[in-house]
């Protein structure tokens, strides 16, 4: 296939080799540990003491699950400039006590050849109910295995490309996109009734990244959290080259209707993506600026204005 395709945009990885990856991040976590928080301590560093187990950094998210628990508001409270470390210790070390809780504690150990934190045996990934029981990524990627037998090999997996440096995701989340192979609709009709779709193949010609067919990815899309931040969810996803609105619709037998919910579906991973899984508040007044042209244009109380 000439000019642009996925293959030739993104760095396309072999289930073995990301399986390989899964289960190197699963030999690192200690097996999990429910304890009472009295009997927890927080170092002048503000790392987390585990009784039998060691010394741990605290994650964005386990500090905001621990937050949570306490009836904290971390950022706020101990905002550095405002309290001394050994205040925030003070402070957690009184609620431990009076909480008298018990919490199952997810750890996990540095990954070897890569920086970690001095003073620690690792670091603490989530702040657990003691009868809670995540899904890990290794147990999802062995009914991969057994769900897809051999045809598993077709499978080819995508990194978050959405981050500025790709990943399989965060503290808190873990996100695959996993893509079949193509699906050739025909040669790209250079013909096409719509002059500005024929201006628009004009301009993917001269810059090399019109294809010669038509082609559909097929896949989906699984987010799973080990730490208690999701359950696991599955989107299916068509990830097509060139787009033209309705030939899913058309040419594809889909519903109109399961058409927009695929778009829908699309787009609320895409949101996923941009935002790691976390609400966007007090959007910039250039925002609302921006859309205050559209038909429907969004009042500063971020509700949509019908008036004209």
């Amino acid at each position: 296939m000439h000019g642009i395709s996925l293959e030739g945009m993104k760095h396309l990885l072999k289930f073995d080799d990301v399986r390989q990856e899964v289960a190197g991040r699963h030999d690192l976590k200690n097996h999990d540990v429910v304890v009472e928080m009295s009997k927890v301590r927080i170092t002048p560093e503000l790392h987390m003491e585990i009784p039998q187990l060691g010394t741990f950094s605290m994650t964005d998210w386990s500090t905001k699950q621990l937050g949570t628990i306490l009836g904290i508001q971390w950022k706020k409270w101990f905002n550095p400039e405002l309290v001394t470390a050994d205040q925030v210790q003070e402070e957690l070390h009184r609620r431990f006590d009076k909480t008298g809780d018990q919490r199952k504690l997810r750890t996990s150990r540095f990954m070897p050849g890569k920086p970690g934190v001095d003073k620690c045996d690792g670091f603490l990934r989530a702040v657990l109910s003691p009868t809670y029981h995540p899904i890990d990524d290794e147990r999802i990627f062995d009914r991969l295995e057994k769900k897809f037998g051999g045809r598993v090999e077709n499978l080819k997996f995508m990194k978050n490309s959405l981050n500025p440096k790709p990943s399989w995701g965060n503290d808190h989340c873990n996100y695959y996109t996993i893509v079949g192979d193509p699906i050739s609709l025909g040669a790209v009709d250079r013909k096409h009734p719509n002059e500005d779709v024929r201006k628009w193949y004009d301009v993917a010609e001269r810059e090399g990244r019109l294809p010669e067919e038509d082609t559909i990815y097929p896949g989906f899309r699984m987010r799973n959290s080990e730490v208690g931040f999701t359950a696991i969810t599955i989107d299916e996803f068509s990830f097509r080259l060139v787009c033209l609105n309705g030939l899913m619709i058309t040419k594809g037998r889909l519903p109109p209707f399961i058409a927009t919910l695929g778009s829908l579906l699309m787009f609320r991973g895409l949101c996923y993506g941009l935002t790691g899984g976390w609400p966007v508040r007090d959007l910039p007044q250039s925002f609302q600026e921006s859309v205050s042209n559209h038909e429907h244009p969004i009042s500063t109380k971020g509700r949509l204005n019908t008036k004209k």
